[in-house]
């Protein structure tokens, strides 16, 4: 680093930590990211679906929902998150605001309240490592189970109906992309550990 190009040693109070620092290097330095600024971008989708449950919330467009609507919003997204978590998060967000906005949860507020409360780092940091995005592909997919879960016979049809059955994102779905907001229960088992695992057709 530095204009002397000099060695800059990290250390991690983990091999997990360890992992995440260099996944996140790597995405960051890689050219494998899809940057066209003339079309969709694509490193946002998920940010696009919870401001779509977000506006579905706030049908008068005020620009903002309570407390309460904040929390049944999230946990209607996602019934695993405890509902004790939710709550003092909400509340936190709240809170840190100037009085008049007190009880008040904006949209980009919303957007990052669940993805602090819900994002499983060992999930993310398998998105991260086989797609350098927030999202799969079919191929990217396809590219996981072989490697990571070592199933055969995976094909492009089987991902697609992986996504079709655990997707929660219409955007994503329509294009075959897998998100890390998957079905909570289901997705997070198959991800980590393969659904099937071993086989993807008979």
């Amino acid at each position: 680093y530095g204009d002397d190009y000099e060695t800059l040693d990290l250390v991690a109070s983990s091999a997990d930590d360890a992992n995440i620092w260099v996944t996140g290097l790597m995405a960051l330095t890689s050219t494998k990211y899809d940057c066209k600024p003339t079309t969709t971008a694509w490193a946002t989708l998920r940010e696009r679906w919870l401001g779509s449950v977000f506006d579905e919330e706030d049908p008068d467009k005020k620009g903002y929902i309570d407390e309460n609507t904040a929390i049944q919003a999230i946990r209607q997204i996602n019934p695993t998150l405890a509902l004790s978590k939710i709550k003092n998060k909400v509340k936190e967000a709240s809170y840190s605001l100037n009085s008049a906005d007190r009880g008040k949860i904006h949209r980009e507020e919303f957007i990052e309240l669940y993805k602090e409360i819900a994002t499983r780092p060992e999930v993310y940091f398998l998105m991260v490592r086989y797609a350098n995005k927030d999202y799969l592909s079919c191929q990217d997919l396809r590219l996981f189970l072989e490697t990571e879960q070592g199933m055969v016979g995976v094909t492009t049809e089987f991902c697609e109906n992986v996504v079709e059955q655990y997707e929660l994102s219409p955007e994503a779905k329509e294009n075959n992309f897998m998100t890390i907001d998957g079905k909570p229960i289901e997705y997070t088992e198959f991800i980590l550990y393969g659904g099937a695992k071993g086989k993807a057709s008979s």
